[in-house]
């Protein structure tokens, strides 16, 4: 029972983080799929990386922007199950080498990622850099491939169409 149990709320963090988190912004981006599938897939990873990159920036910044503090606030949410928040923090002290970082930015984004390399000092200064821009972009594909004009807006296209 015990394993069901473990299997129960792993299986619900990773719905959590692949596909609730993303109902905040990945309307829009099914909403331009009606429109234009290639307009929603280039705009959903350009304004997803710009965004992410821009973040990042702030968050290890002297200070950040309201519109930062804000956006940042968002992404580190607090999941009130204690549960869930047990096995989400579990998966970010994972986090302590690149090839981590690789694995971990497909569940947690490019900019929680950073955060967590640069808090844990895994890599500093121009390495870094190169790091948070890898972390970024690949989520910011993975991103594309479910919110983009050939992904969930392929679905709402046959819904709606």
């Amino acid at each position: 029972m015990r394993i069901v149990r473990a299997v129960f709320w792993w299986t619900l963090l990773f719905i959590t983080l692949l596909v609730l988190d993303d109902l905040i912004v990945g309307p829009i981006y099914w909403s331009l799929a009606l429109v234009d599938r290639m307009l929603a897939t280039v705009l959903a990873f350009c304004i997803s990386l710009l965004v992410q990159l821009w973040l990042v920036r702030e968050a290890i910044g002297e200070r950040q922007s309201k519109p930062a503090r804000w956006m940042l606030a968002r992404l580190m949410i607090k999941r009130p199950n204690k549960e869930m928040a047990a096995r989400e923090e579990s998966l970010k002290r994972s986090v302590v080498s690149i090839a981590a970082a690789f694995v971990a930015a497909l569940l947690f984004g490019g900019v929680i990622t950073s955060i967590l390399l640069n808090s844990r000092q895994v890599v500093g200064g121009a390495k870094f850099n190169v790091v948070s821009l890898a972390v970024c972009i690949l989520y910011s594909i993975e991103f594309t491939l479910i919110h983009g004009g050939w992904g969930m807006g392929a679905v709402a296209r046959s819904v709606v169409l």
